[in-house]
């Protein structure tokens, strides 16, 4: 028969000539004749390739000897005499179907195994015919388990639907329940605000009825005089000298006191006016919460001894040919969660379980390329929906960007202007005469107050100021009490122990004098404020721990302007809270309700604060890293400025902070161990760097891990820092080491 097969030994990859039937290689003349010369397979049949049929025509009948014709067929099942084919042929090639594929569980012909199947495990048919009935019982078995396993994915199919229904409907009823809360919490805030408009308007209309009473009482006082005197002028020829003079005085002060009231009851233009909540919120309260669908449940399919259970049918029917194993069902549960067959496994996997599982969904937010922007040199204006947030005003001026004022004139812009009378002004050092500016100093000129508890001696001190006499007041934190020292570092006094009753402290932070001379310090562990005399006697305190309008959670800082009125930070409940010299509650700004930039890595957290001489407030918020400039009526915030780095625009842990009486502002940049100063458009000035090995002019009882915690500023503009040691170091300080530093 010709050939049309141009096939390549098996062993040397070269033109093969020949095949064995026995081993299913094909071989060329050498290795035909090494095959040939083999103990183990001189016995095997080989056959020239060029014996072998073309595709799609009739197979090449061999006789014993090589020959064509009748007499014995190579592997039989053709008649010799007839022709006739009476076995099986393959539906492409026409060959009889003499082998069985391992790897495809497919019956082939000779040619498919040099073509289709060229690279699979093939064996003779006539080889699977040795324990075949076994092999027919175990996979009936086999089919047995099978449909065993199927029934039961049914019947968890069917337990998982009803599962579905279950969780839906609780889902369901808790996404009602958590959507409620924003519900009533805008319903809560409308509430609030109506509340704030009538009131407002009650307030008016009275003011307004009072005033019209008066001027109506002084209306008809006035005509009433009118009428005396104009009687007075027919009869004064008949009126004594006396007379005419007590008319004349009774007429001229009655006319003063009706001026003097018509003066003071002028009505006022003032206006009821809204100011609109931050819209970008809605958007975020439509990203808020989500739904699910999770792994199965803990008490999953394994729990009840059927997990895997369709893997003791993995198998395949080679392995079961050649090697009498079983011949198995195929495909398997490979995730180990039941099933039988690929797709019913992946569809039981999934799992229903937990489906009705509600996520929190964080306020993402982006950083614009401006933002991240290094050495911009001003302050980054906030946006629109910064104005109003978190009820700046009044106690009653919650959270959420909304909130109703009242305007003084037209002119004005929205929310409660300055009082009239004294300009609301930040000072340096509060009463002091000098006009104190700070300057660049090259290291530090005295350093002073030791590791200790005698007195002088300062233990994990934070707060630091300056009074007006120049003396430098520290709140020696975990000695619980206060010192005050001479400008050239020497012990004063010293007031203040452990506890809670009036006069004690525990851990006392922030630190002030006014301009009275009173010392206000911030007893931070016990929530509250404590205000004494210039020389230590306890004069009152306010605050205690709570969430309320006066109350406190760890505060912090504090400062005053010269109204005498007192700055505090309430660090954990995120807010800044002001109040009168008598420690009566004035206002708040709350930092709770809306990050008022979109990089924030969380709530602001306000950590040092100070006045700007316009009146305005810069707090440091600890945790994002920056500086925030709010208006002097705690409205809301002008600007912010700053992120994480160490750039001369960039803080880490900025914490105290002050001004001097030209606006620059001087900032204790905590972790990057340094003190930066800028204008008051925050460009960057300078930088007086903590370490010694930064600066060798440090004096010796300086160390590599001092960071600044506070700083002030001497009536003659030089510098004084608070240092710490870092968390690491705190319990290694050297005996020389010093904590106050004047440059």
């Amino acid at each position: 028969c010709p050939s049309s097969v141009g096939a390549i030994c098996g062993r040397c990859d070269t033109h093969a000539s020949s095949r064995c039937l026995d081993c299913n290689d094909v071989l060329c003349e050498e290795c035909t004749q090494l095959h040939a010369k083999n103990a183990f397979t001189k016995e095997h049949c080989v056959i020239a390739i060029n014996t072998i049929s073309p595709i799609g025509s009739a197979p090449c009948m061999l006789t014993g000897n090589g020959g064509a014709g009748g007499g014995n067929v190579v592997g039989g099942g053709v008649n010799s005499g007839t022709g006739v084919l009476s076995e099986p042929h393959c539906d492409v090639h026409g060959e009889v179907l003499r082998y069985l594929c391992e790897s495809c569980k497919k019956v082939v012909c000779q040619e498919c195994t040099l073509w289709e199947h060229k690279d699979h495990s093939c064996i003779p048919v006539s080889s699977v015919q040795h324990g075949a009935s076994d092999k027919i019982l175990s996979i009936l078995e086999s089919g047995k388990l099978g449909t065993k396993y199927i029934k039961a994915s049914i019947d968890r199919a069917v337990t998982y639907s009803q599962a579905v229904e279950r969780d839906a409907m609780e889902a369901s009823a808790r996404i009602r329940k958590a959507m409620r809360h924003f519900i009533l919490a805008a319903e809560d805030r409308e509430r609030t605000l109506l509340e704030r408009v009538d009131k407002f308007r009650q307030q008016k209309l009275t003011s307004l009825s009072d005033q019209m009473a008066g001027l109506r009482a002084a209306l008809a006082g006035l005509s009433q005089t009118s009428d005396m005197l104009t009687k007075a002028l027919d009869a004064v020829p008949l009126m004594s000298s006396m007379e005419i003079a007590k008319t004349l005085t009774t007429g001229e002060n009655q006319m003063e006191q009706f001026a003097a009231m018509y003066k003071n009851l002028q009505p006022k233009e003032e206006f009821i006016t809204f100011v609109a909540p931050n819209f970008e919120l809605l958007q975020e309260i439509r990203m808020q919460g989500d739904v699910m669908l999770v792994g199965q449940r803990s008490n999953s399919v394994s729990s009840n001894g059927s997990s895997g259970g369709m893997s003791c049918l993995q198998g395949n029917l080679g392995s079961g040919g050649s090697g009498g194993g079983s011949v198995g069902m195929l495909g398997s549960s490979s995730n180990g969660s039941g099933g039988g067959g690929g797709s019913g496994s992946s569809v039981v996997s999934g799992g229903l379980g937990g489906g009705n599982i509600l996520t929190r969904r964080p306020i993402v937010r982006s950083t614009t390329p401006a933002q991240q922007r290094l050495g911009s040199s001003t302050w980054e204006p906030m946006g629109k929906g910064a104005g109003g947030v978190g009820g700046g005003g009044g106690c009653s001026g919650g959270i959420g960007g909304a909130g109703v004022s009242l305007g003084s004139s037209p002119g004005s812009s929205f929310g409660i202007g300055p009082i009239p009378g004294a300009p609301i002004m930040g000072q340096c050092i509060p009463g002091c005469g000098n006009h104190v500016s700070t300057k660049p100093a090259v290291g530090p000129s005295l350093t002073f107050g030791f590791d200790g508890h005698e007195d002088g001696q300062v233990s994990r001190p934070w707060g630091i100021t300056v009074d007006k006499d120049g003396h430098i007041l520290v709140a020696d934190r975990r000695n619980n009490r206060v010192q005050i020292f001479y400008p050239d570092g020497t012990f004063k006094l010293k007031f203040g122990s452990k506890g809670t009753a009036n006069g004690q402290f525990d851990l006392p932070a922030g630190i002030c004098t006014d301009g009275q001379g009173r010392i206000i310090v911030v007893d931070k562990d016990n929530h509250r404020v404590q205000v004494f005399s210039a020389t230590g006697v306890f004069l009152l305190k306010f605050g205690s721990y709570g969430k309320e309008c006066g109350q406190f959670q760890y505060p912090w800082d504090v400062a005053v302007n010269t109204k005498g009125e007192i700055l505090v930070t309430d660090s954990r409940n995120h807010r800044i809270q002001l109040f009168s010299p008598d420690g009566l509650f004035i206002s708040r700004f709350s930092f709770d309700g809306v990050n008022h930039s979109r990089y924030l890595k969380g709530l602001t957290t306000p950590r040092g604060a100070c006045f700007t001489p316009q009146g305005d407030i810069i707090i440091s918020d600890f945790e994002n890293h920056r500086l925030l400039l709010i208006d002097a009526t705690l409205s809301k915030v002008l600007a912010a400025k700053g992120h994480e780095g160490s750039a001369v625009h960039e803080f880490s842990r900025p914490s105290g902070i002050c001004c001097d009486d030209d606006g620059r502002v001087i900032v204790a940049d905590s972790k990057n161990q340094r003190v930066l100063i800028f204008t008051p458009q925050l460009e960057f000035l300078w930088a007086t760097e903590i370490r010694p090995s930064s600066n060798g002019l440090h004096a010796i009882g300086m160390d590599e891990k001092d960071r600044p915690s506070d700083v002030a500023l001497l009536p003659d503009g030089r510098l004084v820092v608070m240092v710490e040691t870092s968390p690491d170091a705190r319990d290694q300080c050297s005996p020389q080491k010093t904590f106050i530093q004047i440059y």
